[in-house]
């Protein structure tokens, strides 16, 4: 509580746990995860010496999983680096906040799996458990921006988005989701559409730009 004008007001969360456990365990997760991409790879170096394989051979077997570890790394660094952003607003955690934030880290866990999949597996049914992780952290980082924007208890003293943030948040989610209908309507599509995801920094870049300038 502060004093004001010799009256006490209580302050917006209080009452509430600190985030702050919360953004540490989130990381924690998050590097976790980006550690265990890595091990299917590994696993095919053992492989690969048990067969006599050399450098090229291995490279060319199993270029599908290093694509995928390759997109998925970058994938999940994007994905932390924007929580990173939107918990930069948090300061208290409230229930709604909590289980959101729990479900987002579930697929980030969960794009682990799908990783190892379709790296050995590369087809377009399973396309769609690798695409879909990504397009449901896109949809829960919305709902969880979407929530720090309407609640002043999850804020506590911490300043509000700006307009252009919570835009390039449903923006990076939308695309998502796109690519994710994509592979739906067109399997043959493939991998390709996943190069789709590579336009969500340029285009919140752009939306920011319009909101910060807008055309008179």
């Amino acid at each position: 509580m502060t004093e004001r004008s010799g009256r006490f007001r209580v302050l917006p969360g209080a009452g509430l746990p600190n985030a702050e456990r919360l953004k540490f365990f989130t990381d924690a997760v998050v590097a976790i995860a980006l550690t265990l991409l890595i091990l299917p790879l590994l696993e095919s170096v053992s492989d690969a010496a048990t067969h006599h394989l050399n450098t090229a051979q291995v490279l060319r077997e199993h270029s599908a999983q290093l694509f995928s570890f390759a997109l998925s790394f970058a994938v999940v660094a994007n994905f932390w680096n924007v929580h990173h952003r939107v918990f930069e607003h948090v300061e208290h955690v409230t229930s709604a906040l909590n289980v959101l934030n729990f479900a987002w880290m579930f697929n980030i866990v969960l794009l682990q799996f799908s990783t190892a999949l379709v790296g050995s597996q590369p087809t377009s049914q399973l396309l769609l458990l690798y695409v879909g992780p990504m397009a449901l952290c896109g949809l829960l980082m919305s709902a969880i921006t979407l929530l720090i924007t309407r609640s002043e208890a999850v804020r506590g003293s911490l300043p509000t988005f700006p307009p252009a943030r919570v835009a390039a948040s449903l923006v990076s989610s939308g695309l998502f989701v796109g690519v994710l209908l994509l592979v739906l309507v067109l399997p043959g599509v493939g991998f390709y559409s996943l190069l789709l995801m590579f336009l969500s920094a340029p285009l919140q870049r752009l939306i920011a730009g319009r909101l910060r300038h807008p055309a008179h």
